[in-house]
């Protein structure tokens, strides 16, 4: 196969994809996929917010028994059996010969108990937690998965846009160059421009599959569904940002986190407080003799607990010290993030501004003004062809930096705690 022919089906695969992305008859709707659908869509089809909620549903059923006492213990035994003598091996020559059976109980002590409920308490808020972030994580990578193939696709329009001048500004030199008004230089400039359009375009087309790819990961197979609507304006508030900054859904889970340490440490000091036992057994012995019944209690004696539980208490006490430090790192690491988050939001709202105005008005002047010299001969194609690039370039830009404007409000959008509906 020649190496022409295989850029060439390159070409047209990456077109086709495009085409059933575009045209494919989704779930979606008729009026196509929404910014807010696709974060609908997210909610309800996310494998990672399944593996959250079934973490969370875990540490609830788990905590339901976090203060039961033990399970009793059976005990069945035999007893006192002689094994010399005339009345060796004999269950029922010796009174003190008996079959036993009993119960046993194990008692923790009432601090070590309540310390396990908390600590699973603070387990399930933990997990509430994780689940509230990894809810915001799909929506905001969502969001910006929608916004990045929405770009995409502005700027392959604007590339087809390009492309259609081309054909309809290279008809008229064909024409031109027959009747030899033009040189065949021109008309061939025109096909080595048409050629890098159609290479931009084929880029495009490529990045477009990727998008949508990543856009399936989290809605499933309504990614491929045509976008509708414009690019959203997601509301930000700068003060109210930083007065909410405590509600930081990676702080909430990390306070939970260190909840749950801190049960731990209260569950090592309880270690300190002997647990007890109980024991009610039944003796059976020979019809000649009596039966009986036996009860007793343990008590754990915890001694040397500078060797025992002191080291366990200590261990705790510094893994809670830990999580409280990197708790205030996070806090000033986000307070750094935000301030870098808002003035990147705000030099990308005057940059947009700054292309609409002015980049994209000088532009199209100067394609204007290099087509009226270009007419009166006074410069050659080459510079209305760099022209028209430059502008096209210019609307690339401005969708660009408009996508990652968008982009910016989606990140400080979902910076806090509060979900969108």
């Amino acid at each position: 196969m020649s190496h022409h022919v295989v850029p060439a089906l390159w070409r047209h695969a990456w077109r086709a994809a495009g085409i059933l992305i575009l045209a494919w008859p989704a779930g979606a709707g008729a009026q196509g996929l929404t910014f807010d659908r696709a974060l609908a869509l997210a909610g309800e089809n996310a494998a990672s917010l399944v593996a959250r909620q079934a973490a969370l549903d875990s540490a609830a059923a788990a905590s339901k028994s976090a203060g039961e006492l033990p399970d009793p213990q059976l005990s069945i035994g035999l007893e006192n059996l002689p094994i010399e003598g005339a009345d060796r091996f004999s269950l029922s020559r010796d009174p003190m010969t008996m079959s036993r059976i009993g119960v046993m109980q194990d008692v923790p002590n009432a601090a070590k108990r309540q310390a396990r409920v908390e600590t699973a308490n603070a387990r399930v808020s933990r997990e509430r937690a994780q689940f509230a972030l990894e809810r915001v994580a799909v929506q905001r990578d969502t969001a910006n998965a929608w916004i990045a193939r929405y770009t995409l696709e502005q700027r392959l329009a604007a590339i087809d846009a390009l492309d259609g001048e081309l054909r309809l500004q290279q008809q008229t030199i064909n024409a031109e160059v027959t009747s030899g008004r033009r040189s065949a230089a021109d008309a061939l400039m025109i096909r080595q421009e048409a050629a890098l359009v159609e290479e931009r375009r084929d880029e495009l087309a490529r990045d477009i599959v990727k998008a949508t790819a990543t856009l399936r990961r989290f809605i499933g197979p309504d990614a491929v569904a045509p976008l509708a609507g414009d690019l959203p304006r997601l509301p930000v508030e700068s003060h109210a940002l930083h007065e909410r900054l405590d509600r930081h859904l990676e702080l909430i889970a990390s306070i939970a986190e260190i909840d749950v340490a801190r049960g731990e440490l209260r569950e090592a000091q309880a270690a300190k407080r002997p647990d007890w036992a109980w024991e009610v057994a039944y003796q059976k012995r020979a019809p000649a003799f009596g039966d009986m019944v036996s009860v007793q209690v343990r008590i754990e004696l915890p001694f040397l607990q500078e060797r025992r539980q002191e080291p366990r208490v200590l261990a705790r006490q510094k893994e809670v010290t830990r999580l409280e430090a990197e708790l205030e790192n996070m806090r000033r690491r986000h307070v750094e993030e935000l301030d870098g988050m808002l003035a990147e939001r705000e030099e990308l709202t005057r940059r947009v501004e700054r292309l609409h105005k002015v980049s994209l008005a000088l532009a199209d002047q100067r394609v204007q003004l290099q087509l009226a010299s270009y007419g009166a001969g006074k410069v050659d194609l080459g510079a209305v062809l760099s022209a028209r690039r430059d502008l096209v370039e210019t609307r690339l830009k401005t969708l660009e930096a408009e996508a990652q404007l968008a982009a910016a409000e989606a990140k400080l959008a979902y910076f806090i705690a509060e979900e969108r509906p």
